[in-house]
């Protein structure tokens, strides 16, 4: 649902998918697996496993760079599956939910958010935005337990970036995951 809201061929599902399941049968229609790979220059295997960085995308079949900064915005890479969290999911995120949401009624939600956060899930999904619509809570959350930030300093002539990702543990702790001075 979040490529059609991208505007994103959703062949490219079966791409990914093959990129991280464990079989090497490539799915229909557009799947790639070892074979594809093996054939590109420089030749390489598909991970078989989560990705470790959304940069991993640009090494899929048909992902190419403009495919992937439509993406970049909305795709993170974490430990585990983490919920979306609806106090701060974006207009496309929130309209990937389900197929048939009006965009008039979530951008009034996303209104009513700004100045009043949801404090459960129920309370969210039974705004009307989502009447008669089938969407699960189990996906859901009204917090967060990863945070990204993004870093720039600029002095004179040079400019340097930071990006982490920090991880907040059932404690309140919070620890840093992943520091680089690149995009993550």
């Amino acid at each position: 649902r979040l490529l059609k809201q991208l505007e994103i061929n959703t062949e490219i599902m079966s791409t990914i998918q093959d990129w991280l399941d464990a079989d090497i049968d490539p799915r229909f229609p557009a799947g790639a697996e070892d074979d594809y790979y093996l054939g590109q220059d420089p030749a390489y295997r598909t991970a078989n496993q989560n990705m470790l960085s959304p940069s991993e995308l640009l090494l899929l079949k048909d992902l190419d760079k403009e495919i992937y900064e439509k993406l970049r915005p909305y795709v993170i890479t974490l430990p585990v599956g983490t919920p979306i969290n609806i106090n701060t999911a974006s207009l496309e995120v929130l309209m990937s939910l389900d197929d048939n949401l009006d965009e008039a009624d979530i951008k009034s939600l996303i209104n009513k958010i700004e100045s009043n956060p949801f404090d459960s899930v129920a309370d969210f999904l039974a705004d009307n935005a989502f009447a008669g619509k089938n969407v699960s809570p189990d996906e859901l959350s009204v917090s967060s337990d990863y945070f990204l930030l993004q870093a720039q300093a600029d002095i004179g002539h040079l400019q340097q970036t930071l990006t982490s990702i920090f991880e907040r543990d059932a404690n309140g702790e919070v620890q840093v995951l992943v520091r680089s001075e690149n995009e993550i």
